[in-house]
């Protein structure tokens, strides 16, 4: 696989993480699709309300149950956690590098 494919395979996989995370959302805290995807650069609790502190310990333990990960302390200190592009890609490196 040359780097391109490589390349191309990363985003890919980045996206169908990211697919998941918004299927969770939406079907487990009745967040919109389309209220994610336009902000998925925004915050997805705390600024914008839309989860709670429970909400958010729900949303890890279901991650981390589909994806058989485990979020560290520096995960949680990573403001890119509580960003659906980070948190896809966070769960990307963990996933790959297992």
């Amino acid at each position: 696989m040359n780097t391109c494919d490589k390349v191309m395979a990363s985003c890919e996989k980045n996206n169908e993480i990211k697919q998941n995370i918004v299927s969770i959302l939406h079907a487990r805290f009745g967040l919109t699709k389309e209220q994610l995807l336009l902000n998925s650069a925004g915050h997805f609790w705390g600024v914008n309300g839309w989860l709670n502190a429970r909400d958010m310990v729900y949303l890890v333990w279901i991650l981390e149950s589909e994806y058989n990960i485990s979020f560290t302390k520096e995960d949680f200190d990573n403001p890119s956690l509580f960003v659906l592009d980070g948190l896809s890609q966070i769960i990307k490196q963990k996933i790959t590098s297992a």
